[in-house]
């Protein structure tokens, strides 16, 4: 084992220890690879995007907030079900099954919100908040070693601490930037085309090569999490 890989074993426990501080645990008795699915794209988006979301709805809507919750919920899980399943995946295949997910996800509770409510929402779910609450699910079943699946073609979960990192990674390396992403003012949680997602995408790969890195975008968060 050299030292990345000794450094991302560290990182990962360190990870799996917080979480189990915070009541998260993984393997528990008789749970079902399905039952872990769903238990964990419930627990990321306590500190993500629907729970952000919803909360910024406020009372408006309640009953509707929730169905369009529960709809997204259901929606995700038998996403990532299918994207496990899936024998012949590649880089591309990844790209627009987590591309498509992005904007089903924001389309199904969107819809649900604003086709029901009378009163307009202060906010919804965005592309910014769908990338982060896949990326983070697929960070927590990476960690906890539970799933058979090639992590490689996971993109980074996108936020003000990873866009720092990668951008303190290419002003340490003393490169030319010609970033097109990272350097854009907009949040993360606010980001709602694709085009603008793929260019911080595009941008950590070339941090992740011009600095000789050797890791994956999800590794790169990974060793850079505190």
């Amino acid at each position: 084992m050299d030292d990345k890989e000794k450094q991302l074993e560290q990182k990962k426990k360190e990870f799996i220890e917080m979480l189990g501080k915070r009541n998260v645990f993984f393997n528990l008795p008789n749970e079902t690879k399905d039952d872990m699915i769903r238990r964990v794209i419930r627990i990321v988006p306590t500190k993500t995007s629907i729970y952000r979301t919803s909360r910024g709805l406020g009372s408006v809507c309640n009953k509707v907030k929730q169905a369009a919750k529960a709809e997204v919920y259901s929606c995700l899980f038998e996403q990532i079900k299918s994207i496990f399943n899936k024998s012949d995946l590649t880089q591309e295949s990844y790209k627009k099954w987590f591309e498509d997910t992005c904007e089903e996800l924001t389309k199904r509770f969107n819809n649900k919100i604003s086709s029901s409510c009378d009163v307009a929402a202060s906010r919804c779910l965005t592309l910014g908040h769908a990338q982060k609450w896949i990326s983070m699910a697929m960070k927590y079943f990476y960690c906890s070693d539970l799933i058979d699946f090639n992590f490689d073609y996971c993109y980074c979960p996108i936020d003000n601490i990873i866009k720092e990192k990668a951008l303190e990674k290419q002003s340490e390396s003393g490169k030319p930037e010609n970033l097109k992403g990272l350097v854009k003012p907009t949040s993360w949680s606010k980001i709602e085309r694709i085009e603008d997602l793929r260019d911080i995408y595009s941008d950590i790969d070339a941090i992740i090569k011009q600095n000789n890195l050797n890791c994956t975008q999800l590794e790169f968060d990974v060793l850079n999490w505190q």
